[in-house]
């Protein structure tokens, strides 16, 4: 791993076919083992149906569906 700085972006957030806003953090080939986002979900939707790997979820959340 390299140490970065990577300044949040909130103009890089995209919305997904599971009902949600992804803003990647960090993503980068300074650390390919690992990226960081941000996810969020307008009040009163419910995502659909997805799996994620090797998925920590840090704050905020209910709960997370982990697959591996």
């Amino acid at each position: 791993m390299i140490p970065t700085f990577n300044p949040h972006n909130p103009s890089t957030e995209f919305f997904t076919e599971e009902l949600c806003y992804i803003t990647e953090l960090s993503n980068s080939p300074n650390d390919p083992e690992q990226s960081f986002a941000s996810a969020r979900v307008a009040p009163g939707i419910t995502t659909r149906w997805h799996a994620l790997r090797s998925t920590s979820v840090l704050k905020n959340s209910p709960r997370v569906w982990r697959s591996f």
